[in-house]
């Protein structure tokens, strides 16, 4: 409609893996890697929103954004390091989305909220350790499950003197790691140089 305007997307995406080398390494050990071998499943949808009284973005307007992701592997690990190396069976499944809200309620002025969230339920067996210690090598893999879920609370405001420059303020109370949260705050000032393209909505 003239006010409203919306779009959703869905991707598909079945792989078989042969030997994909991955990081993820606790510690960063020289020497150490893990390849994997198997299948691979990702399903991504996502969707758009956006709202401007009478088409008319330049004066109001609010979009709201959103993913969700749900990927589904398993099959083998090889870890070697030193040398050494051991082989584990794996059968995991990581999901996550984000949604956010960013509402212009003037001119030249900005608002925003975002919620980021992760999951991951991963079974990891060794089957041989070559030689290796137990601990080392599953927290080297890196596919343990989290104590908890990762999660992430982001709220901006920004100003925009013309079409060409943005300056941000940002807080974001951020749960991703373990031990206490993080509190972060952003400034950033954004500046477009150079010829563009006409602007659309």
């Amino acid at each position: 409609s003239d006010s409203n305007r919306w779009r959703v997307g869905l991707v598909g995406l079945w792989m078989d893996a042969d030997e994909r080398g991955g990081g993820g390494h606790a510690h960063g050990t020289a020497g150490a890697g893990t390849r994997f071998t198997g299948d691979s499943n990702l399903v991504i949808a996502d969707l758009v929103w956006k709202w401007a009284p009478g088409g008319n973005y330049r004066s109001r307007n609010f979009t709201f954004t959103g993913e969700y992701f749900h990927r589904e592997e398993d099959g083998d690990l090889l870890f070697s390091e030193g040398g050494s190396s051991a082989d584990l069976v794996y059968d995991g499944t990581q999901q996550g989305f984000y949604v956010q809200g960013i509402y212009q309620f003037m001119p030249r002025w900005r608002a925003g909220l975002r919620y980021d969230w992760l999951d991951s339920d991963n079974d990891v067996r060794i089957t041989r350790l070559g030689g290796l210690d137990a601990n080392e090598v599953m927290d080297e893999v890196g596919l343990s499950d989290a104590a908890e879920n990762p999660e992430r609370w982001s709220i901006m405001a920004d100003y925009a003197p013309s079409e060409f420059s943005r300056l941000r303020l940002q807080y974001s109370h951020d749960d991703s790691r373990d031990g206490a949260a993080d509190h972060q705050w952003t400034l950033q000032y954004i500046m477009s140089l150079g010829a563009h393209g006409a602007h659309e909505y």
